[in-house]
Parts: C-alpha cells; structure tokens; sequence
C-alpha cells in the first residue's frame, strides 16, 4: 500500500478548491484522516471553499426544517392559533375587500333566507332534465305570455293550411291523403287553441275584476276601520273644536245683535 503524499493533501487542503471528500478520493485516504493531520500541523482552509459552502448549506437547510416546525399550526386550537389570528385580522384593511374562505372574511351565504326555487321546482326538473335557463323563464311567464304564444299558434297552422292547400293541386293522391290529414289536423288544433284563448281572455278579466274589488274592499275597510277608531283626522279636530267652545258650536254667534 502506498504512502499518501501529505505535502500535495496539505497544498489541496490550503488551496480550498477541493472538499475534503474529492482531496481524499484523489489520494486515498479518508476526510477523518485529512482533519487530524490538519489539526495536528495547524493546517488552515481557504475562504472559498466546497466544505464550508457545503456545511453552509446543510445548516442553511436544517434552519429552513426548523423553521417550518416552529411555524404554529393554523388547525390546531391554542394560545398559538388565537395569537396568529389576532395578528391577521389587525393586518388587514378594512377598506380591503373580503376574500372567500379567508380566516378573516368567513364565506359570504349566496343564498337569501327561505330560498326554496330549487326544492320547488325540482320534481319537474330532476325527472324532465330541464336546464337552469328554462326554469327562470318559466318563472318569469304570465297568462299573457300564454294568450300570446295560442295566438302565435294559430296564425302559424293557418299559415301551413294555406301551403297544403296549394300543394294539393300538384299532388298524387298518396300525397293529398296525407296533406288533407295535416289539414284536418291543422284545423282541429286551431279550434283547441281557440277555446283555451277564449278561456285565458276570460280569466284575465276576472283577474282583474278581483283587484279592483281588493282594493275597493280595503278603502271602505280602512275608511270604517278609522271611523269606529278614535284616530284623529283635521275634520274631526275642527269638529271637537267647535263643539269645545262656549258659544254652542256657533262659529258666528258673537257677532249678531243680543
């Protein structure tokens, strides 16, 4: 086994160039060896350095683990979380706007109280498969958006009455057996439309009938409501006023000749 040259390990370990771990590779002997022998004959390492870089970076390492462990955990109850919520909630700005989900800006409900369109409408929409936009349009339909679309109907299927009329001129008699069935078709769809106008013009009518007496009803209500009660109206403190006064609820009684 061959001598190590210590002089060339001395020159690589002053040099600091190398590590410990490439000087003893290169001249077979171990980093405990090269670190006795330094201590022994007072060998000093250069400031630029793969050992010292390479501790500095273990030790930069192990202080970032230390770090992470001395963080407080958010989701675990103690002096630490209520500390580090405090100082969160005095960081922000109150003019800042709220983030959701934030420890600071609980979530925000989307949803008003007694919210129940979904729980409604549900049956029709989980068995029908109808989309979201056709729930809130529907939501949005009157009668006279029914009386329209009847009337809409009708002009249509006189429309398609008209153009089977004038292809039965050109027709085999296949084909005009199967126009005179759309016809007829047509025809009775019109007279059902017709009925169901007739029925949807008369209930607006009602309707409307029904609010005029609502309101007319709660006029006389109010009006005998207060004429039973001792509310106070400028007729009635005219009246008293004069009925107080010492002249026999005459207005003009100290004028005239006694």
């Amino acid at each position: 086994m061959t001598k190590p040259d210590w002089a060339a390990i001395a020159v690589a370990f002053q040099a600091g160039e190398l590590s410990l771990r490439a000087i003893g590779a290169q001249h077979g002997v171990s980093e405990g060896a090269i670190r006795k022998m330094a201590k022994k004959y007072g060998w000093v390492r250069g400031e630029k350095n793969g050992t010292q870089k390479g501790t500095q970076v273990r030790k930069k390492g192990t202080q970032k683990k230390q770090g992470k462990k001395c963080v407080p955990v958010k989701n675990q109850r103690g002096q630490e979380d209520g500390q580090g919520g405090a100082e969160a909630l005095s960081s922000v700005s109150p003019a800042a706007k709220p983030i959701r989900g934030s420890r600071h800006a609980p979530p925000i409900r989307p949803f008003l109280p007694h919210n129940t369109a979904a729980v409604t409408h549900g049956a029709y929409a989980r068995r029908m498969l109808w989309p979201d936009d056709i729930i809130q349009d529907a939501q949005r339909l009157q009668l006279n958006d029914e009386l329209l679309m009847l009337r809409a109907g009708n002009l249509t299927a006189a429309t398609n009455i008209g153009r089977w009329i004038a292809q039965l001129e050109q027709a085999d008699p296949d084909q005009g057996k199967v126009l005179r069935e759309n016809i007829g078709a047509a025809e009775r769809g019109i007279l059902r439309n017709t009925v169901r106008i007739e029925s949807l013009e008369r209930t607006l009518r009602v309707n409307a009938l029904n609010e005029a007496t609502t309101a007319k009803r709660w006029a006389e209500t109010q009006r005998l409501t207060s004429e039973n009660s001792d509310a106070d109206t400028p007729l009635r403190e005219v009246i008293e006023q004069i009925q107080g006064s010492q002249q026999g609820g005459r207005i003009n009684a100290g004028s005239g000749d006694e």
